[in-house]
């Protein structure tokens, strides 16, 4: 289009110069320049009312991308502004929201150019969202100076001018725990779906075991929690809402038969105003492990360990666990397995809304041991845990040790059948042949198999998508064609397994009360 304008004024000139030889080669000033008007001037004014209507479109476009934002929807301002962005590198704001997107969509690294350029032409919502991502990236200094700079612009507003505080209040602390990191072996880490996480905690009988809240019996959290039951099968820890205290921990004892006392309310010392919650006793029915988001903490859910004091009934204050254990993420469910020295816990740190990484650890000795004399960068790794492999004592190999985790996992598997279906609070099915209904095991064959489908493709996806990072340009570009394809059979998948295991069980339901 653009072409067609700039051709038709150099034409014109040109046009009345020569005053149009051809066609109008004897004609009169006044008919060559009729002449001119209908056959350039006409599509002239047409190109420039088109030209006029993009640029209108395009503001209505922004106007869109700027509305998408205020209604936290990032995932599709990101791909609004990743267009516009071409067309307006240089606006401020434009780069201010385009890294504000990139930002809560987890794009961290990326976030950080377009932040950076708005900060510098004084937008202040840019030295928030910096300051943030640099409290993400660990490097909380840089986060501390940003959000000082974007409270001088909160004089008239002193409540946000306090959620910023408590952000500072997150990097300090952050500054202090990453000057402090615990030697731990790393030997493993999966990503796995954040509503069933716990069910990858491969605990030995002498340990217990995890319990989905579901089978507790007790009242719906409204969010993610797991319960634990002692290894004696006697002792029930859980969090349950607590009116506007939000979620406190909780005991049950067992009964006679099946029945379980009515939950009480953890003695002093645990609970607080904030969120307790993914509890974990030792065998010594003494030491608890569980994750709070009370004020402060890092970021998010904190890990926390608290033994109970029998002098006074009561628990010793708690003691906030170190890095690379918590982080300015969600760390949850911090569990030890004392039967095969082995320990696990969850984060949601660098992971999707529905996602968590689980790691298998080797607790450490009692007396806790540190790294010392890190540069800052290394002091950033070990945090992060950005490689499992650096946190390995030369020459360490975990092959027997994992093979021993899974190889029970197998066997325990191989006692209850083929698989774990909860049907409802009172019955699990572990075989096909506990289906009652033909109906429901068909469907229930097809998520089955829909979703060991999505486990492989997740596999898959991160194994290429960890040599994707390895590969030079041209193995990246046969890489890409691969990766795009599994990208789109999983968000196929994402959408089935769900649907599948929904209709399967309430399939089954449904015929179960009309017996």
């Amino acid at each position: 289009m653009f072409a067609n304008i700039s051709f038709i004024i150099k034409m014109v000139p040109l046009l009345l110069k020569m005053k149009i030889k051809m066609k109008f080669e004897t004609a009169s000033d006044f008919q060559i320049r009729k002449a001119i008007i209908k056959n350039f001037a006409v599509p002239f004014c047409a190109l420039m009312f088109t030209l006029g209507t993009s640029n209108n479109v395009y503001s209505q476009t922004l106007e869109e991308a700027r509305e998408m934002i205020k209604a936290g929807n990032y995932s599709a301002a990101k791909d609004a502004f990743s267009v516009l962005i071409k067309k307006n590198a240089n606006r401020a704001d434009v780069n201010k929201w385009y890294g504000e997107a990139l930002y809560e969509t987890g794009n961290y690294a990326e976030a950080e150019k377009y932040l950076k350029f708005a900060a510098n032409k004084r937008i202040q919502g840019a030295y928030l969202y910096l300051g943030k991502l640099y409290q993400k990236q660990y490097e909380f200094e840089k986060a501390v100076t940003n959000l000082e700079k974007y409270q001088t612009f909160l004089k008239k507003d002193p409540e946000q001018s306090l959620v910023v505080d408590t952000i500072i209040e997150q990097c300090e602390m952050g500054l202090r725990g990453i000057s402090r990191i615990e030697k731990v072996q790393i030997v493993d880490s999966l990503i796995v779906d954040k509503n069933k996480f716990f069910q990858y905690y491969k605990l030995s009988q002498e340990t217990g075991k995890l319990i989905d809240y579901k089978l507790l019996g007790v009242a719906d959290p409204g969010e993610l929690a797991v319960g634990f039951e002692s290894q004696r099968g006697d002792q029930r820890v859980f969090a349950m809402k607590n009116g506007n205290s939000g979620m406190d921990l909780f005991k049950s004892t067992k009964l006679h038969g099946d029945s379980w006392s009515e939950p009480v309310i953890f003695p002093e010392g645990i609970n607080s105003a904030a969120n307790e919650n993914f509890p974990f006793v030792l065998t010594d029915g003494l030491t608890i492990y569980y994750s709070s988001d009370s004020y402060p903490t890092l970021g998010g859910y904190d890990l926390y360990v608290s033994k109970f004091n029998s002098s006074n009934d009561t628990y010793f204050t708690p003691e906030r666990l170190s890095m690379p254990f918590n982080s300015p993420f969600n760390d949850y469910l911090y569990a030890i397995d004392e039967e095969n020295n082995v320990g696990w816990f969850a984060s949601d740190r660098y992971q999707p809304e529905d996602k968590v990484v689980i790691y298998l650890f080797i607790p450490g000795p009692e007396e806790k041991e540190y790294y010392n004399e890190l540069t800052p960068e290394q002091s950033i790794r070990f945090a992060k845990i950005s490689s499992i492999f650096e946190t390995w004592p030369e020459n360490a190999n975990y092959d027997s040790l994992l093979h021993s985790i899974y190889q029970a996992e197998n066997t325990a598997n191989d006692k209850k059948g083929e698989f774990i279906f909860v049907i409802n609070d009172k019955i699990i099915y572990y075989n096909y042949d506990d289906f009652e209904s033909k109906e429901a095991l068909e469907q229930f064959k097809k998520y089955f198999s829909a979703n060991n489908q999505l486990t492989d493709t997740n596999k898959e996806l991160e194994e290429l998508r960890l040599k994707w990072t390895k590969s030079n340009n041209k193995e990246k570009e046969s890489l890409k064609s691969k990766i795009l394809q599994l990208e789109s059979r999983k968000s196929n998948l994402d959408e089935q397994v769900p649907e599948l295991e929904v209709q399967a069980r309430n399939t089954e339901i449904n015929f179960l009360k009309k017996k």
